[in-house]
C-alpha cells in the first residue's frame, strides 16, 4: 500500500486557549507519470524550486480565505503557519530539510464569534469519480457560530458563503506563479494501491448541516459534575 508521490500542504494553528487547528491540502504538479514511482532528482528539484518560489504567495491565498466573512472562522482560531513538502511512497516528508515553512509575526484570526470547537461546517472535495479510491476527500475548518433554523440546518446564505469562499481558496490555490508550466492544482490522494489512485479536484461541497470532527472533540477533556438522587424507593 503506497501514495503516489505528491505534495502536501498543512496549514493551521491555535485554536482558544489550549488547542490547536490544522488543515491538510495535497497538490501535484506537473503529469502524474513524471512521479511514479518516485520522482526523480530533475522532478523533486523542480517541485522544491516551484515551493520555494510560491511558499508566500500560497500562504497568502489560505490568509484570504481565513479572514473572508463568508468562510464563517472563528475569531479564537489564528492562522499561525503554513508547511509544504515533499510526500514518499510511505506517506511521509520525502526530506524533512526540504520542508518549506511560512510564518507570519502574528497571525490572524477569524471574523466570527466561537461555537463548540469540535463543531464544523465541512468542506468536501470532489473528483470526477463517484465511488472508490480517492475519489473524495474533505478538511474541517475551524468555524465559529452558526444560527441553526428549527429544521436544525443552517440557512442557505450561509451555506453559500462558506462555499464560495472554499471555491475561492481552491482556484487561488491552482493559481499559482508558473500555473502555466508546472500545472500545480490540489488533488485526492489515496494509499491503498500499489501506488494508490490520486486524482484532480473538480468541485468543492459544502452542506447545511453543522458537523463534528471527532478529533477536536476527543482532544477537549471533559470535566464533569456529579449529583445524588436523593429519592430512593426500596424495591
Amino acid at each position: 500500500m503506497t501514495y503516489r508521490p505528491h505534495i502536501l500542504l498543512q496549514f493551521g494553528g491555535v485554536l482558544g486557549a489550549n488547542e490547536q487547528w490544522s488543515c491538510n491540502l495535497r497538490a501535484m504538479i506537473g503529469s502524474y507519470a513524471a512521479a511514479e514511482p518516485a520522482p526523480g532528482n530533475a522532478i523533486e528539484g523542480l517541485w522544491n524550486s516551484f515551493l520555494d518560489s510560491n511558499i508566500e504567495d500560497m500562504y497568502q491565498d489560505v490568509f484570504t480565505w481565513f479572514t473572508d466573512s463568508d468562510a464563517r472562522i472563528s475569531n479564537v482560531a489564528r492562522l499561525d503557519f503554513l508547511k509544504a513538502n515533499i510526500i514518499n511512497a510511505q506517506g511521509r516528508y520525502m526530506s524533512q530539510e526540504n520542508t518549506r515553512e511560512w510564518r507570519p509575526p502574528t497571525g490572524p484570526v477569524g471574523t466570527v464569534g466561537p461555537g463548540p470547537y469540535q463543531d464544523t461546517l465541512v468542506v468536501s472535495l470532489l473528483t470526477d469519480a463517484n465511488r472508490g479510491r480517492a475519489h473524495r476527500g474533505r478538511i474541517y475548518p475551524p468555524t465559529g457560530q452558526f444560527v441553526v433554523a428549527p429544521s436544525g440546518k443552517i440557512t442557505t446564505e450561509l451555506r453559500d458563503g462558506v462555499a464560495n469562499a472554499a471555491q475561492e481558496l481552491l482556484d487561488n490555490l491552482n493559481n499559482q506563479t508558473g500555473i502555466d508550466v508546472n500545472n500545480f492544482r490540489v488533488v485526492v490522494a489515496s494509499d491503498l494501491g500499489n501506488p494508490g489512485p490520486i486524482r484532480d479536484v473538480t468541485q468543492i461541497a459544502v452542506g447545511n448541516v453543522v458537523d463534528t470532527q471527532r478529533r477536536r472533540r476527543k482532544s477537549l477533556v471533559e470535566d464533569y459534575v456529579n449529583r445524588p438522587i436523593t429519592i430512593q424507593v426500596e424495591p
